[in-house]
């Protein structure tokens, strides 16, 4: 799995600028930490303890609620303006992050996370499409790893 994310990581870098990004798998309704970048700022091993103390669970979060009953992308381009911004978003001062879904029997199993610290970060459109294709033809290996 590590590899698959590792190649899927290093594909969407070619597309847009790559701060932290992140895959996530939901189960019974939380976000469970499977394996990100290794950065200076958030280094893989803190940020899953990071996930074991600031718990996700899908019910807690509006946009996270919509992801998983739309199954479709989650793009905040400025955490600012959501109503209440979650907890690890304040403690990461995350400032854009873009969600896309993992869909297995039409349920979103996991989350591809990309997200920017401390900076408003607008994907275009084209730029979302293409991540898009690359999340999409890695479907099968991301599930079944």
């Amino acid at each position: 799995m590590v590899e698959v994310l590792k190649e899927l990581f290093k594909e969407i870098s070619t597309i847009i600028e790559i701060e932290e990004i992140a895959y996530l798998s939901i189960e019974d309704g939380e976000l469970i930490p499977i394996y990100k970048n290794d950065t200076e700022f958030l280094p893989l091993e803190k940020w899953i303890n990071f996930h074991r103390e600031y718990r996700s669970f899908v019910k807690d979060s509006d946009f996270l609620i919509k992801l998983v009953e739309t199954k479709t992308l989650c793009a905040i381009d400025n955490t600012n303006d959501l109503s209440s911004k979650p907890t690890e978003f304040k403690v990461l001062d995350i400032k854009s992050i873009y969600l896309f879904p993992v869909i297995q029997n039409n349920e979103v199993v996991g989350i591809v996370d990309i997200a920017f610290i401390n900076k408003d970060y607008k994907l275009t459109q084209e730029q979302i499409s293409q991540c898009e294709k690359i999340i999409d033809k890695n479907i099968d290996l991301l599930i079944n790893n």
